[in-house]
């Protein structure tokens, strides 16, 4: 996938999921599954059926690689119910963007991604209250400033810390405005899928 492909990519998505956060709907399940590409090259984000309104008490339910520490840490005390909010999509959000750039997933491997959830909740809790390493962007070639900064932003281990799309998507199609992008079809699907061939 080409540099001006997952730039591409990265803007359609940022600006799809701030303009659902503006419209106080939260899409509880971001994930490469559910990025669908249509023949010219676009985005769009399906698979609605855990999205809710911001705020509002839903259903504990979400894919166990892409969950936000705080949720994670909710399915380990065995809540049933959760809090809708727009940081636990940007978490998401931050570790598609990651994938499409660099391939893997940012904190664990993909041999870690197949473990039982409650080990791989364990880690993410466990590194959210310890360590909270960075997203590890030195892994990811060709990946421009903003990029990285959105990705800093989306993957703060701490949800008051994290950015939210709707408050970064402006600056971040200014600051990628010189940037080129394609909206051809060469984003094939599966582009965004993490490789099993890169360990972390």
């Amino acid at each position: 996938l080409s540099r001006a492909a997952k730039l591409h990519l990265t803007r359609q998505l940022v600006v799809s999921v701030a303009w659902l956060h503006r419209h106080g709907v939260a899409h509880n399940d971001l994930k490469p599954e559910n990025v669908f590409l249509s023949e010219e090259g676009k985005a769009v984000i399906g698979d609605f059926g855990f999205a809710a309104e911001v705020g509002t008490s839903t259903r504990l339910q979400s894919t166990p690689t892409f969950l936000d520490p705080q949720t994670a840490e909710e399915y380990l005390q065995r809540k049933t119910e959760t809090v809708v909010t727009e940081e636990r999509d940007a978490w998401a959000l931050g570790t598609i963007i990651f994938v499409i750039w660099c391939g893997s997933y940012p904190f664990f491997s993909f041999e870690e991604a197949v473990l039982r959830p409650a080990v791989l909740w364990q880690n993410v809790v466990f590194k959210s209250k310890t360590t909270r390493p960075a997203p590890p962007l030195q892994r990811c070639k060709g990946m421009p400033s903003p990029v990285k900064a959105l990705i800093t932003g989306f993957l703060q281990w701490n949800s008051d810390d994290r950015r939210r799309p709707r408050d970064v998507v402006e600056g971040f199609l200014a600051a990628t405005a010189s940037e080129p992008a394609t909206s051809s079809a060469t984003a094939a699907e599966g582009s965004v899928r993490p490789r099993a061939s890169r360990s972390q």
